[in-house]
């Protein structure tokens, strides 16, 4: 399998150049997401810290888009900006067409922690989203059940969190995101705290789930291997203050394998192998710095 990628830099720019003439059909395709040379400086007591610098990216909707980068390099700076939590320090984001904010688009986030409330009981930590933005009927309350019924947890409604394991607690997580049926989902490492076992059958899941939906996905990750098992698009950051270093489409064909099947599939390890070449890179130069 030959492994392609975006251009980027100097000779994606002379490209466009050279087709900006040519007259090109109208089509109403605006992203779901976009980033324009978007930066973010963090003032700390020590100074500024730049996180990302010119970051430009486009996620149309119904995507699934994987990001991945060195550790600390701003990865989770690009969920909070379109979740609209904070604004950059230059650039602009863009979600459904509007600018990003907490009330331009209904945005799913899912945590490394699952941040249940330990005094709820499982129903009502997965109807807290409901309740937050007031849609806390009982068709809505109906449909909560159902999809606690759907991922094994329909006998386990009035326990706490402190009586789940750690995959179902992530379920419920999943179920509480799912419930407000938001047009984008984030997910920040929402597998990392999970042993193998337990991951790979969530990632399962929630791969099935969100594709189901028909949304928009991005999925924050240091695995690789994750990155390529559930996306359609790999984007790799630069170390800090990252700007986008490539950009890997992903293909395994037209009827796309969940998780566990795309492991096995042709050319997956290519893929992998040619994320971590990239990452390795940096990983290299961190330790020589530190060296």
């Amino acid at each position: 399998m030959k492994v392609e990628e975006k251009q980027t830099g100097v000779e994606g720019e002379q490209g466009r150049a050279e087709g900006a003439g040519k007259e090109q059909p109208h089509v109403d395709t605006e992203p779901a997401v976009r980033l324009r040379d978007v930066s973010v400086t963090y003032q700390t007591p020590k100074g500024e810290i730049p996180a990302l610098a010119g970051v430009d990216l486009d996620i149309a909707a119904g995507d699934f888009v994987a990001i991945v980068g060195p550790s600390g390099c701003g990865k989770s700076t690009i969920l909070s900006l379109i979740a609209g939590l904070f604004a950059p320090t230059s650039g602009e984001v863009f979600v459904g067409g509007k600018a990003a904010g907490l009330h331009s688009a209904r945005v799913g986030y899912m945590l490394q922690q699952d941040f249940l409330l330990p005094w709820r009981t499982v129903r009502d930590n997965a109807r807290l989203g409901l309740e937050l933005l007031g849609e806390g009927h009982q068709e809505q309350e109906k449909r909560v059940d159902r999809l606690l019924e759907t991922y094994g947890l329909g006998h386990f409604l009035q326990h706490h969190p402190r009586e789940l394991s750690g995959g179902m607690r992530q379920r419920v997580a999943l179920v509480r995101t799912l419930a407000v049926e938001p047009e984008i989902f984030l997910l920040d490492e929402p597998f990392s705290a999970l042993d193998y076992q337990t991951r790979t059958a969530i990632q399962e899941e929630v791969w099935r789930a969100l594709r189901a939906s028909k949304r928009t996905i991005i999925l924050v990750t240091h695995d690789v291997v994750e990155a390529v098992a559930m996306s359609d698009r790999v984007i790799v950051l630069s170390s800090r203050p990252a700007r986008i270093q490539r950009e890997l489409p992903i293909d395994f064909g037209p009827e796309r394998p969940g998780p566990w099947q795309a492991r096995k599939a042709a050319g997956f390890h290519e893929y992998v192998d040619t994320l971590w070449d990239e990452l390795k890179v940096y990983v290299d130069r961190e330790r020589e710095k530190g060296g």
